[in-house]
């Protein structure tokens, strides 16, 4: 399993198209709103922030995000 951050941007995005294209497991934490886009519903999306420490370790506790085996980080604050 693949965790993506920034997921729900450009780059994300389109990071998380080529991953489900070629048959990766992936999982991508959105904050607002989940993109459109070919091959979305094969991603498994958590609700959270990054920069919400709270919302992230109860979604580790749970094991949503503590069984990605690989992180992959988009996340930009500008």
């Amino acid at each position: 399993m693949i965790l993506v951050t920034g997921g729900t941007g450009l780059v994300g995005s389109h990071l998380l198209q080529r991953l489900v294209a070629a048959g990766r497991k992936v999982r991508a934490i959105y904050r607002s709103a989940i993109p459109v886009f070919p091959g979305a519903d094969a991603v498994e999306w958590v609700k959270g922030d990054i920069l919400d420490l709270i919302s992230i370790e109860q979604d580790r506790k749970s094991t949503r995000l503590n069984s990605s085996h690989t992180v992959i980080s988009y996340a930009v604050f500008c």
